[in-house]
C-alpha cells in the first residue's frame, strides 16, 4: 500500500513566506542595526596611542604619575585621575584622551587611556575583553596591574602584595 502525500499550496505559501521573511531579516540586520566590534576599533590602538602621548591631558598625567617610586604607584595614580574625570558615554569609536575626559566616552577609550600611560611609562600592556567590555592589564617585572573604568588592582609577585583600590 502507497501512501500519498498531498501537498497543499496554502501550505508551500506560508512555508515560503516564512523562509522569504527569515531572509529578508537577517539581510536587513547588517543594514539597521549598526554594531562595531571591539577588534575593528582597537586596529588603529598603536596610532591613537601615539597620537594621546603628545596630548597635553596624558603629558601632565604622566608627569605626574611617572616619578612615583614602583609600577604598582605609578597605576594606581594614573586610574585616580580615570576616577575623577570618570565621564561613561557609550561611543562607536576611540577617542583620544582630551576628546574623552571633555566629552565622556566608553571602556574602550578608558583601556587606550591605560595602555598609552602604560606604553610612555616603558611598561607592557595588554588588552582582555568579553563581549561587551573592555580593560587594559600592565604587566612588569615585578607583577601586574588590571586597569578598568573605576577600578585598579595591582598584583606584585615577589612581595605577595595585592593593592586594589575600588572607587565608585
Amino acid at each position: 500500500m502507497k501512501i500519498k502525500f498531498r501537498i497543499n499550496k496554502k501550505i508551500i505559501l506560508v512555508i515560503g513566506l516564512c523562509v522569504l521573511f527569515f531572509v529578508f531579516g537577517f539581510i536587513s540586520r547588517g543594514f539597521f542595526i549598526k554594531s562595531t566590534s571591539i577588534s575593528y576599533v582597537l586596529s588603529d590602538v598603536d596610532e591613537i596611542i601615539n597620537y594621546n602621548s603628545n596630548l597635553s591631558y596624558t603629558q601632565e598625567i604622566f608627569d605626574r604619575c611617572s616619578v612615583l617610586e614602583n609600577a604598582t604607584e605609578k597605576f594606581l595614580c594614573v586610574n585616580k585621575f580615570v576616577v575623577a574625570n570618570y565621564n561613561m558615554v557609550p561611543r562607536e569609536d576611540i577617542y583620544s584622551i582630551d576628546e574623552m575626559f571633555d566629552n565622556g566616552a566608553d571602556c574602550k577609550s578608558y583601556a587606550v587611556y591605560y595602555a598609552t600611560l602604560a606604553k610612555m611609562m616603558g611598561y607592557n600592556y595588554a588588552f582582555f575583553r568579553t563581549e561587551n567590555h573592555i580593560m587594559t592589564i600592565a604587566y612588569f617585572p615585578e607583577g601586574y596591574c588590571i586597569l578598568d573604568l573605576k577600578f585598579a588592582q595591582c598584583i606584585n609577585y615577589e612581595q605577595n602584595i595585592n593593592n586594589s583600590e575600588v572607587l565608585s
